[in-house]
Parts: C-alpha cells; structure tokens; sequence
C-alpha cells in the first residue's frame, strides 16, 4: 500500500527554499492474507437450522456415555470392548437392532483407521470385509460409522482432501444393485469445523441426534451436541441475519442462540430424559454401570463414583417405577381404542390418573437428579 506524506501536511513553521520538495513516498509492505478454503464460504451459506436442545463434555475416550442410540435401532461399542481383540482403543462398532451384522472401524495394515462389515453366522462372526466405495485414496482414515434403520444410509467420520480440518462428518447411501457405497458428501455446518467432528447419531423414534467435536475444547476433551433433526433440510438466510451472526451460529458458539421461542427444545429434552431414562448404559446393561452427568467436566461411570450412593438409588427405583408404569399406560391406552363405550368410561378415569402419576413420578426424578448434583459438587469442592 501506498502511503504518501506530504511536506505541506506537517505542522510548524518551515524555512523558505528555493525549490519544492517532491512529496516523500513510504513503500509499506502488508503481509499476505492467507486466502481462505472456499469450500469454508460454501459450507457456511449453506449453515443448516437446527435446535441444539443441550451440551455435555466429556472425555474423547468416554464419549459413548454421552450418546444415547435407540436400542431399537441399533448400539454403539468401542471395538475393543465388542470383539475382546487387540490393543487398539480408537475402533467403534456400530451393531444392527437384530446383533446380527455390525459396521466397524479399525486400523488396516497402514496403521489407517478403515470401515469394515461383519455378520454374525452361527454363532461366530465373518472375516472383516472392507466397505465397498470406501476403499478410495479420498480419505486418510474413517471410523465412527452409525447406520441408519434404513440399513441404506450411513454416517461416518472420515479426515481426508475433502475434510476441513481433522475429521468431518460424511454421509453415503448403499446401492443395493452393486453392494457399494455411494460417493460420501460432507454434512456441513454446524456439524464439521475445522476441528475433530464425529458420531452423527440419529434416534429416529425420540427425534433426537447426537455429535461430537473437539472445537473450543481442551486437550482429550470433547463437547457432545444434542439437537433435534430436520425432517427436511433448512438452511439459514445470510441476507436476513447477517454474515457475523451466520458465522456464530455455523460455529455453535452459543446454542441458546438456536432455542427460538423454546417451546420445541422443552419438548425434546422431555424425550431425551426419558430416552436415557431407558438406555442401557443407563440401566447397567451394558458397558457400564452407570452415565450420570455431575457437572460439564464429571461424569459418574460407576456406583462407587458417587459420594452418597443411596440418593443414586433412588433415582433408579424412581426410574425403574416410570418405565413400569409407562408401558401399563400404553398397554391402557391400546385397549381403551378396542373396548366398548362403557368399559371406555371406566378406563378413562384409569388412564388419566396413570398419567398425574406419571407427570408426578418424572418431577420427582428431577428432584432427584438436581439433589444429587448438588451433594456430588458440593462433595468435589470440599
């Protein structure tokens, strides 16, 4: 850039000459901008609208007790614990509703992190067999693979040439004509940064989805995202709220920014307690005893975590009483759509007490979980 400075600008008196001075030119040189991935500018107009209803840190290596998949549609299983083989501890299985065929990522003889599938024959699994139309140079490394009920489309994370930066999250659809797997598109923003993006879960009977990433987080620390999916796809109008504001919302810098009037998010974090409520991790059937959120940076694992175990007790049996009653309540309510006008009568006056009950029973679950919040940090600070 040119800067020029002229003698007749300065202040003061000067002494008279016989000449004038040409102006004094200073050459300045600005450092080079560093031109920007354009594919950012792409991905961040097309910034898809959702509602992130809640967030939760956690450990990279205990993510799984922040993500909760339909048992109905499917489980998640770092690999290690699933197959009992190896030392490799970045592998995940995902493992239809059936326990019958699983997708799994783990290391190929390069020491890359690969997709493979396995079926359950007899009573012992096939030989890994590499996903077809993933087995490209278009990725250095693919794991954390989620398939849908549809058993078509599959999400995976995946660093490559078309990655912004560590992993991002792909999406692709089986053809069932040639048994490949079509050319994987990135999701975009919010879901990929330029950080470690990852397990894009989708539970499609509580309309809920999880993912996780590494953006804004310490070292071996993640930020698992709740959110609530589109039916179909809408995308935010840069024209409408700004290009500033566009970019915070692309980057999930603030999720109350994505609540609106909050009347959905309410709703949804009513199916996500009782989502958990229910999910094997939470009941102990599963890898571990127990996943109960302390504060942003504690999560118990299991009963010997907590400091007063007998409030945790409580909670389950407050759990265990809902579930109970909850399926009494549909069986209830199926009946009540086949019996006659005057057994309807009778079984109204039941259902509608069932669901005081239930709205009692799920308060008091709340109770429990802040009360024990409470003594488990007050217990940490001392």
């Amino acid at each position: 850039m040119l800067l020029p400075f002229s003698a007749s600008a300065q202040k003061g008196k000067r002494k008279a000459v016989s000449k004038k001075k040409a102006p004094v030119t200073i050459v300045q040189e600005e450092p080079e901008e560093e031109e920007e991935d354009p594919r950012l500018q792409q991905m961040l107009n097309a910034t898809e609208r959702i509602i992130v209803i809640d967030s939760m840190v956690v450990g990279r290596n205990n993510v799984l007790a922040a993500i909760f998949p339909n048992p109905e549609e499917g489980r998640l299983v770092s690999y290690k614990d699933f197959f009992h083989e190896g030392n490799d501890t970045t592998g995940y299985v995902y493992v239809n509703e059936l326990g019958n065929r699983c997708i799994l990522s783990k290391p190929n003889a390069n020491g890359h992190m690969q997709l493979y599938s396995r079926d359950l024959i007899g009573n012992k699994w096939s030989e890994p067999e590499l996903l077809k139309g993933l087995d490209g140079k278009e990725f250095s490394d693919l794991n954390y693979p989620y398939l849908m009920p549809d058993g078509v489309t599959l999400y995976f994370a995946a660093r490559g040439s078309e990655s912004l930066g560590g992993y991002d999250i792909y999406r692709t659809r089986l053809d069932s004509e040639s048994g490949r797997y079509l050319k994987p598109e990135n999701i975009g923003m919010p879901f990929c940064s330029d950080n470690d993006d990852f397990f894009y879960v989708i539970d499609e009977q509580n309309k809920l989805g999880y993912f996780a990433t590494t953006r804004r987080q310490a070292k071996g620390k993640v930020c698992v995202y709740t959110f609530i999916p589109n039916e179909t796809r809408s995308i935010y109008d840069a024209d409408i709220i700004g290009l500033t504001r566009l970019r915070s919302l692309a980057q999930l810098n603030r999720i109350a920014d994505t609540w609106g009037n909050g009347k959905a998010r309410k709703e949804a974090l009513k199916r996500k307690q009782t989502a958990t409520a229910i999910h094997p991790i939470a009941t102990n059937a599963s890898l571990h005893d127990v996943a109960f959120v302390i504060n942003d940076q504690t999560i118990y694992s299991g009963i010997s975590d907590f400091r007063a175990p007998e409030l945790f007790r409580e909670l389950q049996s407050l759990q265990t009483r809902t579930e109970e009653l909850d399926k009494a309540l549909q069986k209830s309510r199926t009946y009540y759509a086949r019996t006659s006008k005057e057994e309807q009568l009778q079984l109204k006056q039941d259902i509608l007490s069932m669901e005081q009950q239930l709205e009692q029973l799920q308060q008091q679950i709340r109770e429990k979980e802040k009360e024990i919040r409470n003594t488990e940090n007050n217990a940490i600070k001392e």
